[in-house]
């Protein structure tokens, strides 16, 4: 065999091998294995992504197979966690992968800085600014220019940082963890509360 044939056989040997018969047998879509093989070596973190992609084929909101070459790589680079807790057979610890938690955490972030960038857009407005003005409201149309810039630029400076090695992706895969362990909603908010403290501070060191 030569060339991507040969590519891709060499690939697909990285698969675990309940995912090779599945695609021997042609139960599992060739090229949905082979972007997970390209990016995704853990047995079992291939078995968990295997499932969240047949889970949202069932829901019919199917990922493209550059989603799915995404979604391989980036719980290749997600953090781990451990569970500690007692069952039947006493006590146990159990290592997860925060990968849920990171991608929830990422949307979380993402939407909290695009919302602060709208809010501060819409008060440097000028038009708005001289309206609110007539019902004796005063607005610091300068101040909230640059405010706005400076809110602007960190969507950006997250959207670029966020899947490279780097602070903000330590603070993300840092939480995850702490979101994973969360048991109530009063905890999760508390998580993702100190969050985005943390992700503002390393996102103005962008900006130095």
């Amino acid at each position: 065999m030569s060339g991507k044939l040969a590519s891709d056989a060499v690939t697909l040997t990285a698969l675990n091998d309940k995912a090779f018969q599945k695609v021997t047998e042609g139960r599992l879509d060739e090229t949905t294995a082979l972007a997970v093989a390209k990016h995704l070596k853990d047995p079992a973190l291939q078995d968990l992504l295997f499932k969240k992609l047949a889970d949202r084929e069932t829901e019919g909101k199917e990922w493209s197979t550059r989603e799915i070459e995404t979604a391989a790589r980036k719980m290749a680079n997600a953090g781990k966690a451990t569970q500690t807790g007692f069952d039947l057979f006493g006590a146990f610890e159990d290592e997860k992968s925060t990968f849920d938690q990171e991608v929830e955490l990422e949307s979380f972030a993402n939407r909290m800085l695009q919302q602060e960038a709208d809010d501060y857009r819409a008060v440097a407005n000028k038009r708005r600014a001289n309206r609110v003005s007539e019902a004796g409201n005063v607005l610091a149309i300068d101040e909230n220019a640059k405010r706005s810039d400076s809110a602007e630029q960190s969507v950006r400076d997250f959207n670029r940082e966020v899947n490279l090695r780097g602070p903000v992706n330590a603070v993300i895969q840092k939480h995850a963890a702490d979101l994973l362990l969360a048991k109530t909603k009063k905890e999760k908010e508390a998580v993702k509360s100190a969050m985005m403290d943390e992700l503002k501070l390393s996102l103005r060191s962008f900006g130095t």
